[in-house]
């Protein structure tokens, strides 16, 4: 229980040391526009802030200072607007810190290309230091992160980094898990499944997802909610409505955060999330069932559990469905530009940056195979499948000719095997897109219920 009070002070202290910054950064700001050695101060005010934790560890020896947490704990601490306060305090502080960093980082090279180098490091350096700050604090900052990923807001750097919290969000340690599990379905993890797997399979902003087997050999995939991620997440956004309220900003966002709200309660309850997948798979398997595949929810209505002896896998907080087999389309792509930088002699990072580049004279540069690449436009259907059919041709042909020269150990043979590698098939990208346009527009238009999630993960 001392820990507790001791973890509940070290939250206070970062609150004041937070509030602390923010009014150091509203009594420097008028100021600091036009005076460098005010930049400067306000930069180590920034980093002061972040000895908050050190200076605590010193600060919790002196004697009574455990008391005094306790009284913090017991008159202050139990109230959610302070404890999400002290988190955003914590938020602003080291996002702070890394604006320091982005700003007062010396760029050295006279030559463009060099400080383009150093910009590019500097800003992936901000960014994985932000990606740590919003792993750390979870919640809602995982939540606004994701939306905010890919969205065109941020520079590439950050877009990478933070493309890891679409599937890649930090995971509770498997007690964690076998204790909600068995809490919620009320008996053991052994009573049910034959195999259950400890390292998650991925992790979202507010439940994580095992691989399991049935006693009865069905294999699902069972997604676990945080313990404290629904209390965390109407905190912070009790929190960022409480100061915009402050600055007279509360009329015009009420709706929003009245809308978010009203959408994360069904999130949090996973029972809705099965009904409502059961309810998508019965309106778009009639009309697609030979093209999309749908994981049902293992409830009360499925018959794998006809002769289980729980009558649902579907509570508040656990979902259990169907596993499906299949890759990510981001796995396709990344083995689709490592084999196109092969071909041309490059790098996927430098084929990357070259289909990002408006500069026309380094396009001018590049060899006419590449030109053609990066300006080959939209691919058709027909198109799409001819390429398939080519390169599946090509890859037989290349296993024919490594059959063949097996027992040749002549130069030129020597230096044609690398070149006779398989390259990847693609896939039928314009098929896909075209299929998942007719889904999802038959789910809008014609059922009025469309099951995803507004931003890059989904």
């Amino acid at each position: 229980m001392l820990n507790s009070w001791l973890d509940d002070a070290r939250r206070c202290a970062m609150l004041v040391a937070g509030l602390a910054f923010m009014y150091g950064c509203l009594r420097l700001w008028p100021s600091a526009q036009s005076e460098p050695r005010l930049w400067s101060a306000l930069s180590w005010h920034a980093m002061a802030c972040t000895w908050a934790p050190l200076l605590w560890q010193v600060v919790r020896r002196v004697p009574g200072i455990a008391w005094m947490a306790l009284w913090i704990q017991k008159h202050l601490l139990q109230n959610a607007l302070i404890e999400g306060l002290s988190r955003s305090a914590q938020f602003v502080a080291q996002i702070a810190v890394v604006l320091c960093i982005y700003l007062f980082t010396p760029i050295t090279s006279n030559d463009p290309a060099g400080r383009e180098r150093e910009c590019i490091a500097v800003r992936r350096r901000c960014a994985e230091r932000t990606l740590d700050v919003i792993r750390g604090l979870k919640g809602y900052y995982i939540k606004a992160a994701q939306t905010l990923c890919g969205a065109g807001l941020f520079p590439q750097e950050f877009n990478e980094a933070f493309g890891v919290l679409l599937d890649q969000c930090p995971s509770e340690d498997f007690s964690v898990v076998t204790r909600t599990i068995e809490a919620e379905i009320r008996c053991k993890i052994s009573d049910v499944f034959a195999n259950f797997e400890q390292e998650p399979v991925a992790a979202a902003s507010i439940g994580q997802v095992h691989f399991a087997t049935l006693k009865d050999g069905t294999k699902v995939a069972v997604k676990v909610q945080y313990p404290e991620v629904e209390r965390y997440f109407y905190m912070d956004v009790k929190t960022v409505g409480f100061v915009l309220g402050l600055v007279g900003m509360g009329p015009q966002v009420k709706d929003v955060f009245d809308k978010l709200q009203e959408t994360m309660k069904q999130e949090f309850d996973y029972r809705k999330e099965a009904a409502v997948m059961d309810e998508c798979a019965n309106n778009v398997l009639p009309c697609f069932g030979g093209d999309v595949v749908i994981p049902r929810p293992l409830d009360e209505n499925h018959p794998a559990l006809r002769r289980n002896r729980v009558r649902t896998l579907c509570t508040r907080k656990v979902l259990t469905m169907e596993k499906l087999d299949g890759a990510p389309i981001r796995k396709h792509t990344l083995q689709l530009l490592e084999s196109f930088a092969g071909q041309f002699g490059s790098t996927v990072d430098e084929l990357k940056e070259l289909m990002n580049c408006t500069d026309p004279s380094r396009l001018d540069r590049l060899s006419p195979k590449v030109k053609r690449l990066l300006h080959m436009g939209p691919i058709t259907e027909s198109q799409s499948r001819s390429l398939r059919l080519m390169i599946k041709t090509r890859n037989m042909t290349c296993r024919l000719l490594n059959i063949f020269l097996s027992g040749c150990q002549c130069t030129p043979c020597n230096n044609l095997r690398p070149r006779l590698r398989p390259l990847p098939v693609p896939l039928n990208g314009p098929r896909i897109v075209k299929l998942l346009f007719d889904v999802h527009g038959h789910e809008i238009f014609q059922n009025g219920l469309f099951n995803s999630e507004a931003h890059a993960g989904n």
